[in-house]
């Protein structure tokens, strides 16, 4: 039982050390992040849809991608180590 003490305990402290990083409360962390994957998904869906036929979506999967991509990087902690250069 200690160990499965200890692991949560650990999650608990890395999950708020991530938090307090990124400057946001759990909620708005769960906002964004789960937009991110619901546009990931369509992202994913749209790049399916093209793969079959090409002339559907043309540019909606790649679109999508960058918008989250650069969503991703514009956030506080992502700043200092990934710039919208490198995504190009």
């Amino acid at each position: 039982m200690n160990t499965i003490t200890n692991m949560y305990q650990n999650i608990r402290k890395e999950s708020t050390a991530h938090l307090k990083e990124r400057r946001q409360s759990y909620c708005s962390h769960l906002r964004h992040t789960w937009a991110a994957s619901f546009d990931c998904m369509r992202a994913s869906i749209a790049l399916l849809i093209h793969g079959a036929v090409p002339a559907f979506c043309k540019t909606t999967g790649s679109t999508i991608v960058v918008r989250v991509a650069e969503d991703m990087v514009e956030q506080p902690s992502y700043e200092s180590t990934v710039t919208k250069r490198d995504l190009k």
